[in-house]
């Protein structure tokens, strides 16, 4: 239940005279208030017995009306010991010209956004490829993949755009293809396979170096993780993923990759909050603080030297989408996770990419499994 319906008689209710936190309502203790907190508390008013300590001023195991002003009050104007925290906003971009999509490759280059293949809104595998120029702010075509592709892992770097693995149309038979994108001719070319087909998979880019985590190979998810190296056009594998996994995300913060999120399962119900952080001089993995929301087919991208992940499935609470709406963000610095507003538009089946201040999150579906969409948004981040 969203806070926006109470605001009217919050402004009414008596102020809680009681002892309460510095910050009131800080459920993820990052020393701010955060709408999305109020509307936790709102929810534990509404749906639920119990909310976190800084929600329940009073210490009584519920929360108040009265309380609900208090926290209210701390978004709009913070008490000594409480912060202004980090603000975003959503704002829509011109749909994908090509029509609906999900399960799409994202991936940014040279100030523009590139949308690979996918799943149309009749379940048909695609080919199509479209990338939105940032700074005219549209779209336009590209040379279409070699073949039909969806859950690839997508990235653009060293003045390229890698397709890696995926699902084969609508046989969603997972495929070792990796193909390469050159803007200038306007051209793909296909270079060193995966070790091992796999789609709904995860990639990140470090220090020139391709990393290609988890997804579902020919017989369920697996824990597959290998590097490749442009250069000398080779795949080598490195130790497994923690857990298998597959609809995960991966990004890259130097000097680590870090892998988020996921599902075991081909469904969506066995879905995780696992966070996993790669070292390439150990060459071990390290289990960190897990995301807040466990969930699948989600995006992630990297801002201001943290993880924002956004979107996902299956949610069961959420009906009758069954769409995650949450945002939340990791600090690596403290290996913390906090919460921004959720998105406009809750998505699945989606990818994100970072160009200047804003992450652009292109098509993907608004129900779980197949809801195939063309709406396009960005998300802005206020520190």
């Amino acid at each position: 239940m969203r806070a926006a319906g109470y605001a009217a008689f919050l402004l009414f209710l008596p102020a809680y005279a009681g002892a309460q936190p510095p910050c009131p309502g800080d459920c993820d203790g990052n020393g701010s208030t955060a709408p999305v907190e109020l509307d936790a508390a709102v929810r534990a008013v509404f749906d639920t017995p119990t909310a976190c300590a800084a929600a329940d001023l009073d210490g009584d195991g519920t929360v108040t009306a009265a309380e609900l002003l208090r926290i209210r009050i701390a978004i709009v104007d913070p008490p000594a010991g409480c912060t202004v925290g980090p603000r975003s906003t959503w704002t829509p971009i011109d749909p994908l010209p090509g029509g609906p999509r999900q399960e799409i490759g994202v991936a940014a280059l040279a100030g523009r956004v590139y949308v690979l293949g996918g799943l149309t809104d009749t379940g048909a595998g695609s080919a199509r490829v479209e990338t939105y120029d940032t700074a005219a702010q549209q779209w336009e075509g590209a040379a279409d993949l070699p073949a039909q592709r969806h859950h690839i892992g997508a990235l653009g770097f060293g003045g390229h755009v890698y397709s890696v693995g995926g699902f084969i149309g609508q046989s969603f038979n997972p495929a070792a293809e990796v193909y390469r994108f050159d803007p200038s001719a306007n051209d793909w070319s296909t270079v060193a396979p995966l070790p091992r087909p796999r789609g709904a998979l995860a990639v990140a880019e470090l220090n020139g170096l391709l990393y290609a985590s988890g997804g579902s190979g020919p017989s369920g998810s697996v824990a597959d993780h290998a590097v490749y190296d442009p250069v000398a056009n080779m795949w080598t594998e490195l130790e497994p993923l923690p857990s298998p996994r597959n609809h995960l995300a991966a990004v890259a913060l130097a000097p680590y990759v870090y892998v988020v999120g996921g599902r075991s399962d081909g469904g969506g119900t066995a879905n995780t909050g696992e966070l996993d952080r790669y070292d390439p001089v150990s060459g071990e993995w390290t289990v960190l603080t897990p995301m807040p929301t466990p969930r699948s087919g989600i995006a992630a991208a990297v801002f201001a030297g943290r993880i924002v992940v956004m979107g996902g499935e299956v949610n069961f609470d959420n009906p009758p989408t069954n769409v995650f709406v949450e945002v939340e963000v990791y600090d690596p610095a403290s290996d913390r996770w906090t919460s921004l507003e959720p998105m406009a538009v809750p998505r699945h089946g989606i990818g994100a990419a970072a160009v200047g201040e804003l992450i652009y999150v292109p098509g993907g579906a608004t129900s779980a499994a197949f809801a195939a969409t063309a709406y396009s948004d960005t998300l802005r981040i206020v520190p």
